[in-house]
């Protein structure tokens, strides 16, 4: 089930839920340091919750929280760890003059693949996704937002020193991401908050895609995303299905 309201007033007994590609603690520091270094204007709030946000599910009874767990486990239980490669620093926002985020773009075929994946096992088993239709699933790891000038319009502060710091060859990749969490996130005025180490309900370690780097060479991915995933992963058949339909 897919919807568009998931920013709407959770009510009582609600929380707001995502599911993430989580990083390696290396990759973690590597990147805490760069933005020290590359975000300074005062406008930026650094983004200290990073990983690759997979999918929004938006504000879910409570009692649902353990339905997730289940289908995410049964669909990551025997999942490679998808490689990724981190590309420099981009803006994004409405207004291209006015931007409300920095991110990282992320290239992984395979986190894109494990994307479709869930999105079919939850769809599969009746459970809600919050999936804009305007949006189009982007992999990509948010480095800070930029602060509200006027919380009554939401528009954001103006960035006058917008960064252009590369970031270092080691973050680059290819790297493993390494689990799959079930976050829970609070909304606020100035966006939303999703401390490093918190909001993390439960999650599932990927086993080692290491036998699958002889599938790269020094251009890139080599062959399809289907083919770099589902031909090392035992994923339920009609999961497998869906992938191929969509990719």
């Amino acid at each position: 089930m897919t919807g568009g309201n998931g920013g709407a007033n959770p009510g009582r007994g609600r929380v707001r839920l995502l599911v993430a590609l989580d990083l390696p603690e290396v990759v973690r520091r590597e990147v805490e340091a760069w933005q020290q270094e590359a975000l300074t204007d005062p406008s930026l709030r650094h983004n200290h919750g990073l990983r690759i946000v997979l999918m929004f599910l938006g504000h879910r009874p409570q009692r649902e929280v353990i339905r997730y767990l289940e289908a995410i486990r049964e669909l990551c239980a025997s999942a490679p760890a998808p490689l990724v490669e981190l590309g420099d620093v981009v803006a994004k926002g409405p207004v291209p003059e006015l931007p409300r985020v920095f991110a990282l773009p992320a290239k992984s075929p395979e986190a894109e693949v494990l994307q479709i994946g869930l999105r079919s096992v939850f769809t599969n088993q009746g459970l809600y996704i919050y999936e804009p239709r305007e949006r189009a699933f982007w992999p990509h790891l948010t480095v800070a937002r930029v602060r509200t000038a006027d919380h009554k319009s939401r528009r954001p502060e103006t960035v006058r020193d917008l960064p252009n710091r590369p970031i270092p060859a080691s973050l680059r990749g290819p790297f493993e991401g390494r689990s799959v969490g079930l976050y829970r996130s609070e909304m606020q005025p100035s966006g939303a908050l999703l401390a490093a180490g918190q909001g993390r309900l439960a999650g599932v370690d990927l086993r080692d895609s290491l036998p699958r780097r002889t599938m790269m060479d020094g251009k890139g991915w080599r062959g399809a995303p289907t083919d770099a995933l589902t031909g090392t992963w035992s994923m339920p058949a009609t999961v497998a299905g869906s992938v191929r339909a969509l990719t």
